[in-house]
């Protein structure tokens, strides 16, 4: 099971709208963090990527 940790958020009760709003926020910052889309990709490096560049 995969579990996401929302940091910007205390411990202790929150309503549902609240933590989703956190989790949205949370899920964006892991996925500019961690697979960082901003890279530059050489859509040429193999023909499998030039296929689908």
């Amino acid at each position: 099971m995969k579990l996401l940790k929302i940091y910007s958020l205390e411990k202790g009760w929150c309503d549902k709208d609240e933590v989703l709003l956190h989790a949205a926020f949370q899920l964006l910052a892991d996925f500019m963090e961690k697979e960082k889309p901003g890279q530059i990709i050489d859509w040429n490096s193999d023909p499998l990527h030039e296929a689908y560049g």
